[in-house]
């Protein structure tokens, strides 16, 4: 498209977050900001990446501060809040 490059990723989890969504109990993920942390834990290892392959694989103290920082950004966001309802609501309901 005019000479712009989309780079997509794929961020695969473990069955256990399916599972959990659906209010099974499974081990790891107590709660919903179990959850939130790993997603931004993962997005961070995407974007430094885009960097450098390199970092993408790192735990350091940037990943560190990234994934602090998309956990911020994430736990704002209308649709995290969203699913985070959905799911509690769901779980009353098993």
């Amino acid at each position: 498209m005019g000479g712009i490059s989309f780079i997509s990723k794929a961020i695969y989890l473990h069955v256990i977050y399916a599972h959990w969504l659906v209010g099974l109990a499974v081990p790891h993920v107590q709660n919903f900001s179990n959850f939130l942390d790993t997603m931004a834990h993962e997005l961070a290892h995407c974007l430094l990446g885009d960097f450098d392959l390199d970092l993408a694989s790192e735990h350091n103290d940037e990943h560190k501060k990234l994934t602090q920082e998309i956990s911020a950004y994430l736990e704002k966001m209308p649709e995290v809040k969203e699913l985070e309802r959905l799911q509690k609501d769901f779980k009353k309901k098993i």
